[in-house]
C-alpha cells in the first residue's frame, strides 16, 4: 500500500514542491491525506507549487528536541502558506529570528539529499515582490 504522502517526498527528491489540491473546493492541504480537510471531498490532483509562500507564524527553538539538531539551536520553525492555500511546516533560514514578520514573502529551497537521506525543505526570504 502506497503512503498518501509519497508523491510529496518523491517531488522533493526531484527538486519539486508538490501539493495535493481538492477537486471540489480547489484548496490545497498539507500533510497529504486521502480526503480534503476543508470540505471532506475524497478526490484531488497533484500540482507543482511555485515554492513562493508567505510566513503565517513561527517559533524559535532554543532546545534541540533531537540530538541531530543540537548544533543548530537556536533555529526557526515556521508555518508558511502556499498560493495553493496549503499551509505547511518547515525550517526558516537565512534571516535572524528578530527580523521575521508575519506575511513576509518566502521561497522554498530544496537542498539535495544524499543517498538514503530524507529530502530537506526549507524556506528563505524571497526577493522583493515574490510570494503570494
Amino acid at each position: 500500500m502506497a503512503r498518501d504522502d509519497q508523491f510529496f517526498w518523491n517531488g522533493l527528491r526531484e527538486g519539486k514542491l508538490l501539493v495535493r489540491v481538492c477537486d471540489a473546493c480547489g484548496r490545497g492541504a498539507f500533510p497529504p491525506m486521502p480526503g480534503c480537510p476543508h470540505c471532506g471531498h475524497d478526490t484531488g490532483h497533484v500540482v507543482e507549487s511555485s515554492g513562493h509562500a508567505n510566513l503565517y507564524t513561527w517559533t524559535v527553538c532554543h532546545v534541540a528536541f533531537d540530538p541531530a539538531f543540537a548544533a543548530d539551536v537556536p533555529y526557526v520553525v515556521g508555518v508558511v502558506e502556499l498560493p495553493e492555500q496549503a499551509r505547511l511546516i518547515a525550517r526558516i533560514e537565512g534571516i535572524a529570528p528578530d527580523d521575521l514578520v508575519a506575511g513576509m514573502p518566502l521561497s522554498a529551497t530544496m537542498p539535495a539529499a544524499g543517498g538514503d537521506d530524507q529530502p530537506k525543505l526549507t524556506f528563505t526570504p524571497a526577493a522583493h515582490g515574490a510570494g503570494s
